[in-house]
């Protein structure tokens, strides 16, 4: 399933829109100074643009966050070549930035830190007054990076809250409905049933035998489409699972959200409700908690069972902490018969889900 258009971070297409802007500006500054820079000016100017280049149209992380590192490296050497002195102040301010929106607040602290020392030791610059401007611009932008990046978190996480509590309430009613029509509806249609059955017997070549028996017939028809009505609200169509996964999948602006279901992959009507769940769930902890720019899941089907893997390129985890949301993921396939195993070890996180590709009937 290919990503709908608001699936792109705002704040890293907006980030690239400056980056690349102010890039701009530093090059037609220093194109007009006289003498002209050194070429290694240049050299360290075109890799800062290139990279800024790449990562505005790049959309998987690792190649955003190598970006990232070549912005950082290229910004941090142009002190030492900026003869004029100040055309590198925007670009640092900048890469702060963005090594704290791709990285982690702290990381962007971190090369705050690098910048005072590259103008501390650099001898061309006045090192009081920029090694002063430098560090509160960049502490600022990094401070504002984190805030923004925090809000668009928020964001993700409450889309992915909100799709998942609206998508369990239709899946209530329409199960509430679908019950009372069966036990009410349908079991008053299927004694209507029975006794113009009888009646028809009763009735045999009497005047009225065809009246009875054309009733018994609506009757059987009535229970019929009932029961279909019942069917398509408990989202027995012909493939509910896949459809209600897409259907949450549309509603999550970021990360990307990839699904990948074979076509056998056919999931029992009365299993539908748990394994959706449960995959919501997972894919909710990695929009919460991965950091990540994409995440995949991938249904197939071997043999009697269905093997459902929901995989991110985020961060993983060193040491894996069962919260109560892994918890209820255990709980709910085990329920069905199924199971749920995490793999936490970096890249990204995995939660392999199975279950039995139709419920088992004791008798």
């Amino acid at each position: 399933m290919n990503p709908p258009a608001d699936a792109i971070d705002p704040l890293e297409r907006g980030l690239g829109w400056v980056g690349i802007g102010a890039y701009g500006l530093i090059g037609i500054a220093a194109a007009s100074l006289l003498p002209p820079l050194p070429v290694l000016f240049w050299v360290c100017y075109g890799i800062g643009l290139l990279g800024h280049l790449v990562m505005f149209v790049a959309r998987n992380m690792t190649v955003e966050r190598a970006a990232a590192v070549v912005i950082a490296l290229s910004t941090l050497a142009l002190p030492f070549v900026d003869v004029a002195g100040g055309l590198a102040f925007a670009a640092l301010v900048i890469a702060a930035a963005v090594v704290a929106l791709q990285f982690s607040q702290r990381a962007g602290y971190v090369f705050v830190a690098a910048q005072c020392i590259v103008a501390l030791a650099n001898p061309g610059l006045n090192w009081l007054i920029n090694v002063l401007l430098i560090a509160l611009l960049s502490l600022f932008a990094v401070f504002v990076s984190g805030l923004l990046l925090r809000e668009a978190e928020a964001r993700a996480e409450l889309a992915a809250a909100q799709s998942k509590l609206a998508e369990t309430t239709r899946a209530a009613e329409r199960l509430r409905i679908s019950r009372d029509l069966h036990d009410r509806v349908g079991h008053q249609l299927s004694a209507l049933a029975v006794n113009l059955e009888a009646a028809s017997h009763l009735t045999a070549g009497a005047p009225a035998h065809d009246h009875v028996e054309q009733s018994r017939l609506l009757a059987k028809r009535a229970l019929s489409e009932i029961r279909e009505v019942v069917s398509q609200l408990r989202g027995d169509d012909d493939d509910p699972f896949l459809a209600r996964l897409e259907a949450f999948a549309r509603r999550i602006p970021s990360p990307r959200l990839i699904v990948d279901i074979a076509p056998d992959f056919t999931v029992d009507p009365e299993l539908v409700g748990d394994l959706l769940l449960a995959t919501q769930e997972a894919i909710t902890n990695a929009v919460r908690h991965a950091d990540a720019s994409a995440i995949r899941v991938r249904g197939v089907r071997e043999g009697d069972l269905l093997r459902l893997r929901i995989t991110d390129d985020g961060n993983g985890v060193s040491e894996l902490a069962v919260g109560n949301g892994m918890r209820g993921m255990v709980e709910r396939m085990s329920a069905i018969g199924g199971s749920a195993h995490f793999d936490p070890d970096p890249p990204g996180f995995t939660v392999e889900l199975t279950a039995p590709a139709a419920r088992s009937v004791h008798v």
